[in-house]
């Protein structure tokens, strides 16, 4: 029920996506966008397991969760311009689990602003620093 402002040009240029950003992205076979954070960049490997996803091994701390992500994901290896996105509401999300790894070319920009409903009004929060923790590459 949320209404957002997408930064189109963020990822103009040099900028990449990021491991945390929220992302608008042209759907897998679909004609309508979805909202999804970014899990994996390219060059990760990444696994869900035991209740936590693994990114090159390591579990990743993802305050911004209610829910544990509960399911098994076996092992992949990220290529060049490939992201792996998951949504929040894990437990209702369709994402790269079921799709496979996200192209660069269907993203469209990164979420911004919130306008809609009133008591959410601002930036929309894009915590990079959650999902990159203790991540090497």
């Amino acid at each position: 029920g949320q209404y957002l402002l997408v930064n189109k040009l963020s990822y103009f240029g040099p900028a990449d996506p990021q491991r945390g950003d929220i992302v608008v992205f042209e759907a897998w076979n679909q004609e309508k966008d979805f909202i999804k954070r970014v899990i994996g960049v390219p060059g990760d490997t990444i696994e869900v397991r035991d209740g936590c996803v693994h990114v090159n091994g390591t579990c990743l701390d993802e305050p911004y969760l209610d829910q544990p992500t509960n399911e098994t994901q076996p092992p992949v290896t990220l290529d060049l311009e490939e992201y792996f996105v998951m949504g929040d509401n894990r437990g209702n999300s369709s994402d790269s689990r079921q799709y496979g790894p996200l192209p660069q070319d269907r993203i469209i920009g990164k979420a911004w602003v919130t306008y809609w409903p009133p008591e959410d009004i601002g930036l929309v929060p894009n915590p990079s620093g959650y999902a990159s923790s203790g991540i090497d590459r």
